[in-house]
């Protein structure tokens, strides 16, 4: 940009010079054009070729000397160094922000976990619903949403439940996942609140099957069989793929253990079972569905003649352990089924 810029001005102000030299020339003993003015209307109009010559020379310097004037006073721009250390402000700026929404998920989370003893029993599904839920609404959450987690982390569990709430009832298109979320915080929390929350989200998208999941199991706590299995069936009814069939079994079985009809938990322990190991040997490196195939054995080992025993149980728990896969809240299990196994 600067060579261009000397280049307008030196070729202009050759043209004008050129110019004025030649009409001096021409002109020999008339008015000196640098103390007549009237020399150049003169010279203008008795050589309009070399007027024009010297105007456009004129207008090219003038040009080239406005834009070099212009980087002079204006702003100048960045070199490469200033360029890397701008680029490292915005990353650090960039981490920062990272660093703040990792902060605030895990006090929301801290204080979540801290109030358990309100909520219904909490399991590897449950956490993870949860640490998904909190993650949403601090990354991507709107300005409510945002608001009732700081009221979380700040320890006021209540108020954010409410604001959570408040915001679910405006009505908008995603008002089921938002009361989902609500659900997912309070589950193991507050009952109460978790399983009116769950409720709200069933009305809203009933084809959800772990909304009727998640809502069968607060029911059954509550001590409501029949909620509790209307929404197991609902969650049945509902699922369109294996690994929620195997689910909806799963919280099935419970209700009718629950019940007292042990014949109807055990069938639907063992149907749910084919299923999961159906999908456990289809993906053998799946830990999700090796999970759920464990969790399955723990059942039917559970009931009387289940058809399963605590042998069996062990085992798949501690090949999970020897591949570095077994969560650390599910360790207690295999302590369990280890002593169960020895009796």
């Amino acid at each position: 940009m600067k060579a261009m810029q000397k280049a307008l001005v030196a070729v202009g102000l050759m043209l004008v010079a050129v110019a004025v030299g030649i009409g001096v020339l021409r002109q020999g003993g008339g008015p000196n054009p640098v103390t007549d003015a009237d020399a150049w209307v003169s010279w203008a109009t008795r050589d309009p070729i070399m007027a024009f010559i010297g105007l456009f020379g004129a207008l090219m310097a003038g040009v080239g000397a406005v834009a070099g004037l212009m980087q002079i006073l204006g702003p100048k721009p960045q070199s490469r160094d200033e360029a890397a250390r701008a680029q490292d402000r915005i990353r650090a700026t960039v981490e920062d922000g990272d660093a703040e929404t990792q902060r605030l998920v895990k006090e929301v989370l801290a204080q979540l976990v801290a109030g358990r003893d309100g909520g219904a029993a909490d399991d590897a599904a449950t956490a993870d619903a949860r640490v998904d839920a909190v993650q949403q609404i601090v990354e991507s959450g709107d300005a409510a949403e945002q608001e009732a987690a700081r009221l979380i982390a700040d320890g006021r569990v209540d108020e954010g439940f409410a604001r959570l709430r408040e915001d679910a009832r405006a009505g908008d298109q995603d008002a089921a996942e938002k009361w989902r979320r609500l659900g997912a915080l309070a589950f193991a929390v507050n009952v109460t609140e978790a399983r009116a929350a769950y409720q709200k989200a069933a009305e809203r998208d009933p084809a959800d099957v772990w909304t009727h999941i998640y809502l069968s199991r607060l029911d059954r706590t509550t001590g409501d069989l029949g909620a509790a299995r209307r929404s197991a069936e609902a969650a049945l009814a509902a699922a369109t793929i294996e690994k929620d069939r195997g689910a909806a079994l799963s919280v099935l079985g419970d209700v009718a253990r629950a019940e007292g009809d042990l014949p109807g938990a055990r069938k639907a322990y063992e149907d749910g079972l084919v299923i999961r190991r159906d999908l456990s040997a289809r993906d053998p490196k799946n830990a999700s569905w090796r999970r759920d195939l464990w969790t399955s054995l723990w059942h039917l080992a559970d009931l009387p003649d289940g058809g399963v025993t605590w042998v069996e149980v062990r085992e798949a728990l501690a090949a999970e352990q020897a591949r570095g896969t077994l969560f650390k809240d599910d360790e207690p299990f295999l302590d369990e089924a280890t002593r169960r196994a020895a009796d």
